[in-house]
C-alpha cells in the first residue's frame, strides 16, 4: 500500500512516488482536463468574456497543480472567495448568466489532483472506513443522476458537481493536506473572513458598488424579484459571495478560527470580534449568528473542561440559550424600535424564535422533518440534482419535486429543505441519507476524540466550523464553504490525522 505521508521539500513542493512517468503524461493530461473543464464551459455557456477570464484561470492553476499541488490548493481557495465578485465585475463587457464558466474553475482543479492522485499516481481510495462511507455516498449521488425522476441527465450532472465536488475534495485533502497547509488554509480563511466583514458592513452601512447593483438588477429581472435578498426596505449584504447565506455563514468561521487560535497568539485575533460579530448581526441571519456562538461556547467549555466531550457539548447548548434567554428583553425592545429592517428581522427572530411570524425556525424544523420522510417514503430519492438550482436553470420542470412546507395557514412548495441531511434523504433517497448521517456522525466522533488526545487548536478550529456550519456542510451553492470544510475534514479525520501522530 502507497504510504499516506507526503513528503514535501521547503518549498512546499509534493513529491509523488510515480515522477517518471507522471512526467510523461503530464501533457496528455493536462489538456484533457482543460479541454473537459473549456468543453463543459463552451456548451454551458455563450458570454466569451466569461469564458477567456475562466479559461485562463483554469490553464493558470492547472499549471500550478502540475508542479506544486500545495499552491494549487491555496491559490484555488483564495480565489472561491472573491468569485463571485469576479463574476459581478464582468456584467458591464459580459451580461450576468447562471450558467458562468467561471464556476467549473475550482472543480476543474479539483477533479486535476484527484485523477493525478489516483489514477496515475495510484494512491489507495478505500484504505480506511470513513473513506469507505464518503466514497460510498459519492457513488449513491452519481447513480441518482440517472433517476428518472430527477428531471433529465443535464439537471442530475448538474447537481453531482454542486454536490459531489465537495466529496472529491475529502479525497484530495487526505492525500495532500498536512497540518501546516491546515493552519494556513485555516489563517486565510480568518483573514478572508475578516476582509469580506469590511466589506459586508460598507454594503449595509454605506451602500452597494456600481458592480453589486448590476448584480442586484439581473437577478431582480430574472428571478422577477430579489427574493430572500429582501428584507422590508433593505437589501440583506452578501459581501464578496454568492449569496447571503454563504457571506453569513463565512463571517461564523472567521469567529471559530479567531476564538481557536486566540490562546497561541497572545489573543490578538479577539481584536477581529467586533468587525466580524458587528457584520453577523447586521446580515440579519439568526441560524448563522447562533450557530457562531454556540460554536464559541463549546470550543471555550472543550478547552476548560479537558478530556471530556458531552459534558462541555451539553454545558455549551445551555449556556447559549439562557444567554439568549437573558437578553430576550433587549431584543424584543430593540425590535419594535429599530428603524432599520435588518436589525428589527434579526432581533425579533432571535426574541421570539418559536413564533412563526418573527422567526422561520419553525418552518425549518417542518422543512427537515418532510425532507426525511419524503426520502422514506420514496427510498429511491427524487435525483441527485432535484435539492439543487441545477433543477431550475439545467431544464428540469421548475415545479418538479417541490416538497410543501405549511407556514402561517399557507402552503408553500419549495426546493429543498436548506439542511444538508433533509436535503440527503429527498434527493438521494433513503439509503443516501441513512449513509450522510453516518459520516456526519462519525466525523464528529473523530474530531472530538481527535482534539481530546492532543489538544491540537487546528483540531478545535474543525470542530467549531463543524458547528458553525451544522445543516449547511454540503449545501449547493456555497462554492467556498462546503468544499473548504471537507478538504479539511480529510486531513483532520483520515489524512495526517493528529489521532495518530500529535502536532
Amino acid at each position: 500500500m502507497t504510504a499516506r505521508t507526503v513528503p514535501s521539500s521547503p518549498g512546499g513542493t509534493v513529491v509523488l512516488s510515480s515522477d517518471r512517468k507522471w512526467a510523461s503524461v503530464l501533457p496528455t493530461l493536462t489538456a484533457t482536463l482543460a479541454a473537459t473543464a473549456l468543453g463543459a464551459a463552451v456548451v454551458l455557456s455563450s458570454h466569451p468574456e466569461r469564458l477567456i477570464a475562466a479559461a485562463t484561470l483554469v490553464g493558470i492553476l492547472i499549471a500550478v497543480a502540475s508542479v506544486n499541488p500545495r499552491t494549487a490548493i491555496i491559490l484555488t481557495f483564495a480565489f472561491l472567495p472573491v468569485m463571485a465578485l469576479l463574476r459581478r465585475a464582468l456584467i458591464p463587457v459580459d451580461d450576468w448568466t447562471s450558467h458562468d464558466p467561471i464556476l467549473l474553475i475550482a472543480p476543474a482543479v479539483g477533479a486535476f489532483l484527484a485523477v493525478r492522485l489516483f489514477a496515475l499516481d495510484q494512491r489507495p481510495l478505500f484504505d480506511d472506513w470513513l473513506s469507505k462511507l464518503v466514497a460510498a455516498l459519492l457513488a449513491v449521488a452519481a447513480l441518482e443522476v440517472l433517476n428518472p425522476k430527477g428531471g433529465g441527465l443535464a439537471v442530475g450532472a448538474g447537481g453531482l458537481l454542486l454536490i459531489g465536488m465537495p466529496l472529491v475534495w475529502f479525497f484530495v485533502g487526505r492525500e495532500l493536506v498536512d497540518r501546516s497547509l491546515a493552519l494556513a488554509l485555516l489563517g486565510l480563511m480568518g483573514a478572508i473572513a475578516v476582509a469580506v466583514a469590511v466589506y459586508g458592513l460598507w454594503q449595509t452601512q454605506v451602500g452597494f458598488t456600481a458592480w453589486d447593483t448590476d448584480w442586484l438588477n439581473s437577478v431582480s429581472q430574472a428571478n422577477g424579484g430579489l427574493g430572500a435578498l429582501r428584507i422590508g426596505d433593505s437589501i440583506r449584504p452578501f459581501g464578496t459571495l454568492a449569496s447571503p447565506s454563504e457571506y453569513l455563514l463565512l463571517l461564523g468561521v472567521g469567529v471559530v478560527v479567531c476564538v481557536a487560535f486566540a490562546p497561541r497568539l497572545r489573543y490578538l485575533t479577539l481584536a477581529a470580534l467586533p468587525i466580524l460579530g458587528a457584520a453577523l448581526f447586521l446580515g440579519s441571519g439568526r441560524s448563522a449568528l447562533l450557530l457562531a456562538a454556540l460554536a464559541v461556547v463549546v470550543m471555550i467549555c472543550l478547552q476548560l473542561l479537558r478530556g471530556r466531550i458531552i459534558v462541555p457539548i451539553g454545558l455549551a447548548v445551555l449556556v447559549t440559550i439562557g444567554g439568549l434567554l437573558l437578553v430576550r428583553p433587549v431584543l424584543n425592545h430593540t425590535a419594535s424600535d429599530s428603524n432599520n429592517s435588518l436589525v428589527a428581522h434579526q432581533a425579533a427572530g432571535l426574541g421570539n424564535p418559536l413564533t412563526e411570524s418573527d422567526s422561520t425556525l419553525v418552518v425549518h424544523a417542518r422543512a427537515f422533518r418532510t425532507g426525511v420522510e419524503d426520502g422514506v417514503t420514496h427510498p429511491l430519492g427524487l435525483g441527485t440534482g432535484s435539492t439543487t438550482a441545477a433543477a431550475d436553470r439545467l431544464g428540469g420542470d421548475s415545479q418538479q419535486n417541490r416538497i410543501q412546507v405549511h407556514h402561517n395557514g399557507w402552503v408553500e412548495n419549495i426546493r429543498g429543505t436548506d439542511i444538508d441531511v433533509s436535503n440527503a434523504f429527498l434527493a438521494l433517497g433513503i439509503v443516501g441519507g441513512v449513509l450522510y448521517v453516518v459520516i456526519v456522525a462519525a466525523i464528529a466522533i473523530r474530531l472530538l476524540r481527535g482534539y481530546a488526545t492532543t489538544r491540537d487548536p487546528a483540531l478545535l478550529a474543525m470542530i467549531g466550523i463543524g458547528i458553525a456550519l451544522l445543516g449547511q456542510w454540503l449545501t449547493p451553492g456555497h462554492y467556498l464553504l462546503s468544499s473548504l470544510f471537507w478538504l479539511l475534514l480529510g486531513w483532520a479525520t483520515v489524512g495526517a490525522n493528529p489521532i495518530r501522530s500529535a502536532p
